[in-house]
């Protein structure tokens, strides 16, 4: 980094006030240096809440940088210098005013973790897809209406959070996120899922209330490592029987949807532990429903038409002796 440059850092920082950098109450390096020789050897950059609008393209120049912490601020658009930030891993940018992203982001190839939350983010550029390290991504609160396809080349991926955007699809490339663990696409405008959704069987939480769904795709039945789904707050009128293959599954939330019935194959949810159905139409009960016997939370308010057997009735009541919290 040469003089001019350090020189015009310390500008940029002066024109917003940043306090030289210092240990925080919590012990945290904050602010920002004005001595060139730290900005060389600069590891770690946190601006939170500092007002700041916008980023230099000297900021390009902090080589060594590795985490880069500028959540809460005014930015509006980011520099094509980010992507010099080669040694970068972490960048939390959420809770900003980022309509679009620079080109350049995709030369951050090391990123681990990329915070874009709560922006104004209205599309994703393709470069995204070069950041093949990257573990997690939160991309919630935005106005994305659709996902460019190369989203299926970030293979390293085990956290993905598109939630609260306007996507009325995903990309089949989705289905190339193998090693995905979590991912949340509710409080969308989706009613369908690709076919290749049936290729993320690592996926332990899936997310996916409040969009416009008419039926759980039969694909889930393949995603053998669910433990937690929240479907709650569709247009679901069926569960599909291939549900009951999901051994691991210990919670399942389908309230507030169109539910007449359910499937014989609930019975073999042999995990279960928490089970709303709370808000449907169902009339009645499938007999297998009594061998979920590890529930500690059952949910059938809102269903006036529902009619239970006398096993089903002994068998809440047994529910209710063994300490699970019953809502009827």
């Amino acid at each position: 980094m040469n003089k001019v440059c350090a020189a015009s850092l310390r500008n940029w920082a002066d024109s917003y006030d940043l306090p030289d950098i210092h240990k925080s109450e919590s012990g945290r390096m904050v602010g920002f240096p004005r001595d060139r020789a730290k900005l060389i050897n600069l590891e770690e950059l946190v601006l939170v809440s500092s007002g700041v609008a916008e980023l230099p393209e000297e900021i390009g120049d902090l080589q060594n940088l590795t985490k880069l912490w500028l959540h809460d601020n005014r930015l509006s658009n980011l520099p094509q210098s980010i992507g010099r930030l080669h040694h970068l891993t972490v960048l939390s940018l959420g809770e900003n005013y980022i309509q679009t992203l620079p080109e350049g982001i995709g030369g951050v190839y090391r990123l681990e973790k990329l915070w874009l939350q709560s922006n104004g983010l209205m599309e994703l550029p393709a470069e995204i897809g070069n950041l093949g390290h990257l573990k997690k991504l939160w991309l919630y609160s935005n106005a994305l209406e659709n996902l460019p396809g190369e989203i299926g080349n970030l293979k390293s991926l085990l956290v993905l959070d598109i939630g609260k955007n306007r996507l009325r699809v995903l990309p089949d490339q989705i289905g190339n996120l193998s090693n995905l663990e979590k991912l949340s696409i509710a409080d969308n405008m989706l009613c369908t899922l690709p076919d290749t959704f049936e290729k993320l069987t690592n996926i332990t939480k899936l997310w996916a209330h409040n969009n416009g769904f008419e039926e759980l795709p039969k694909v889930i039945g393949k995603m053998h490592h669910l433990s937690k789904i929240y479907f709650y707050q569709n247009r679901l009128a069926a569960l599909p029987e291939e549900i009951g293959l999901l051994s691991h599954l210990t919670t399942l939330n389908v309230s507030k949807n169109r539910l007449v019935s359910l499937p014989d194959s609930i019975g073999a949810l042999s995990s279960l532990g928490v089970l709303h159905l709370g808000n449907n139409a169902l009339t009645q009960l499938p007999e297998s429903i009594v061998n979920l016997q590890r529930l500690q939370y059952l949910d059938l308010s809102g269903n006036p038409s529902l009619v239970l057997s006398r096993t089903q009735k002994a068998w809440i009541e047994a529910l209710i002796s063994n300490g699970c919290k019953v809502k009827l």
